[in-house]
């Protein structure tokens, strides 16, 4: 038994194959037929629907190396947005009373205006939703943000620069509650 496993190992080693006996009965020619009629088949195919393209102008080239490299100026398809304003900039204060009013927010960014959002009257899983989304939609835009206090953001365009000098004065600006009765 030893001697029989040893010996088919020997021959594997060699190179040789086990079935040789089958190779004989594999006619080559009847393959290389096959191919020859799918090749005359196929050519005859290509000339029965010619198109009027004229192939011959063009440049190809099978390296990564050789191909022109694509700028944004080369795609005439791209077209840059330019957003104006008649009146200038537009500041918006929005108080949100739910994750429905969002899409007006991201709205008003994405028509080029500032939006001072805050959120103190919303519950805190609420305001961090609201957050997430507008905070998505100014970085789409390369926007700005500024902190005012915990609940209160001012977002900008890319092209408006946030500076306060006295944050609390922004606040009551921004944020002022009517005082009734005086107090």
């Amino acid at each position: 038994m030893f001697k029989k496993i040893s010996q088919i190992f020997s021959t594997i080693k060699d190179g040789n194959d086990l079935d040789d006996d089958y190779d004989e009965d594999y006619d080559d020619e009847m393959e290389q037929d096959a191919v020859e009629e799918s090749r005359s088949r196929l050519s005859r195919r290509r000339t029965e629907y010619e198109d009027d393209y004229d192939d011959e102008d063009e440049e190809y080239s099978t390296s990564f190396f050789d191909r022109k490299k694509k700028t944004a100026k080369d795609n005439q398809k791209v077209i840059p947005i330019r957003r104006s304003s008649k009146t200038g900039i537009e500041v918006c204060v929005t108080m949100p009373k739910g994750f429905d009013e969002v899409e007006d927010i991201c709205d008003k960014l994405l028509a080029g205006s500032i939006v001072a959002l805050n959120l103190e009257a919303l519950d805190t899983m609420e305001a961090q939703r609201i957050v997430d989304f507008v905070f998505g939609t100014m970085h789409a835009i390369n926007g700005k943000f500024r902190a005012v206090s915990k609940y209160v953001y001012i977002i900008s365009p890319e092209n408006v620069e946030l500076s306060v000098e006295n944050e609390e004065e922004l606040i009551d600006t921004l944020f002022a509650v009517p005082k009734i009765n005086g107090q």
